[in-house]
């Protein structure tokens, strides 16, 4: 009796504890708000940045060339673009498409590109400066960015 006792008492507790478990897993991400906008504004001003389009998401936009193309605007499909991409504030590259540019879907691509890419005009380059809850996990990222052409839906 007291075998089966302990028996239970050990299952129930492994159930327990593997549901915890799988709650934290299902759980919200760390909110890294406050940390991310720290890092993009400390970079601003160890960089000298000034100029940059404060969007309401959190992220920023710094034109390099306005452009003299289209303005990106409507329901936007493919992009061709020239990028490097950098992890914040280390500036260690982590990805980059260079000459002649790479044609991508804007709904394929990580939301802080969603968000800036419709701040540009075709020919412009810009600097997006994403807070990691647009980009991959944790990472503060920027992207330099030239938009060579873009196609609507």
């Amino acid at each position: 009796m007291k075998y089966t006792f302990y028996c239970m008492v050990i299952l129930l507790l492994g159930i327990y504890g593997c549901k915890k478990d799988d709650d934290k897993e299902q759980g919200e991400q760390p909110d890294y708000t406050e940390r991310d906008e720290q890092i993009i504004q400390d970079y601003f001003v160890d960089n000298n940045i000034t100029d940059t389009i404060a969007d309401p998401s959190g992220m920023y936009i710094k034109h390099l060339e306005i452009g003299d193309g289209e303005q990106v605007t409507g329901d936007i499909d493919q992009i061709k673009v020239l990028y490097t991409g950098y992890y914040l504030p280390t500036e260690v590259v982590f990805d980059n498409a260079q000459s002649p540019g790479v044609w991508m879907a804007l709904d394929g691509l990580i939301e802080g590109w969603q968000i800036g890419i419709p701040y540009m005009k075709k020919g412009g380059k810009a600097t997006l400066y994403i807070p990691s809850r647009y980009a991959y996990k944790s990472n503060v990222l920027k992207f330099n960015i030239t938009l060579l052409d873009f196609t609507t839906k």
